[in-house]
């Protein structure tokens, strides 16, 4: 019985009306643009992580098919007894890479390979698609010269 007591109390008719009006009131428009910029605050948030890590994986995903493509060179010299440079569609013609294999890097770039003294050299021109700038993959890395004590 006293909590039936109690429902009585609390909602007499004048706090039915109140709450009535206040449901019928809604949310006002600056409620409404508080949410949706603290909306796109977390979403530009998020999408500046998620683009930092894309192009770190676009970078890794080069790197990986550049060694691939590095492989499939050698393969091809003791496979076909040359030492010739070959492209990469002479690669895939031969079998000794994969037709679903990139022909190009992830940027859309076509390889670049250097084949010198029995060695080979696979250049992504990265991101910018500038040869020779900071953003090149090269595999393997060009070594840099240091000097001791200098």
């Amino acid at each position: 019985m006293a909590h039936g007591l109690l429902n009585e109390r609390l909602m007499t008719p004048h706090t039915c009306m109140k709450v009535g009006r206040a449901a019928l009131r809604g949310v006002t428009l600056v409620e409404v643009l508080v949410v949706v910029a603290i909306m796109a605050l977390v979403a530009a948030g998020a999408s500046v992580a998620v683009v930092g890590r894309w192009n770190h994986a676009r970078q890794k995903t080069t790197e990986t098919q550049a060694r691939n493509l590095r492989a499939a060179v050698k393969t091809w010299w003791v496979e076909g007894g040359t030492s010739s440079c070959p492209a990469v569609e002479e690669l895939i013609d031969a079998g000794v890479l994969d037709r679903d294999s990139a022909r190009r890097d992830p940027w859309g770039h076509e390889w670049q390979l250097e084949c010198t003294a029995g060695d080979v050299t696979v250049i992504s021109p990265g991101r910018d698609g500038q040869l020779g700038t900071d953003d090149d993959i090269r595999i393997p890395p060009r070594m840099t010269s240091f000097v001791a004590g200098g």
